[in-house]
């Protein structure tokens, strides 16, 4: 994600691809399911972001630097600042594109992310 000259949609493929790759090394089967099943819609809804945003540019750092913070809690073996951080990181991409659930749609913000440990 940090090479030059990335488009968002390739950015937005490879942030799937990021969560998909933490699913899988939670070692849960169903986690990792859900997430490659998930993975196509998440990829749509996080495209459809990106024309509300401000600053792409700013975004994308900030989405990198928030990946960072993810690994690092994981590396650190502190479970509960990992999931907080990964339901602020997806919570704050999903409020500041705006993205609205229509009805019948799971609500991402404020749901609690599963127990990965």
């Amino acid at each position: 994600m940090d090479a030059p000259g990335r488009t968002e949609a390739e950015f937005l493929a490879l942030d799937a691809q990021f969560h998909l790759s933490l699913a899988e090394a939670s070692g849960n089967q169903v986690i990792t399911a859900t997430m490659a099943g998930l993975r196509s819609a998440i990829e749509a809804y996080a495209r459809a972001g990106v024309a509300r945003l401000g600053s792409w540019a700013e975004t994308s750092a900030r989405l990198r630097l928030e990946h960072r913070e993810i690994v690092a809690c994981i590396r650190a073996a502190d479970p509960a600042a990992a999931r907080r951080t990964v339901q602020a990181h997806i919570a704050g991409y999903y409020a500041e594109t705006r993205l609205t659930a229509r009805p019948g749609d799971p609500d991402l913000v404020g749901a609690p992310l599963p127990d990965l440990t």
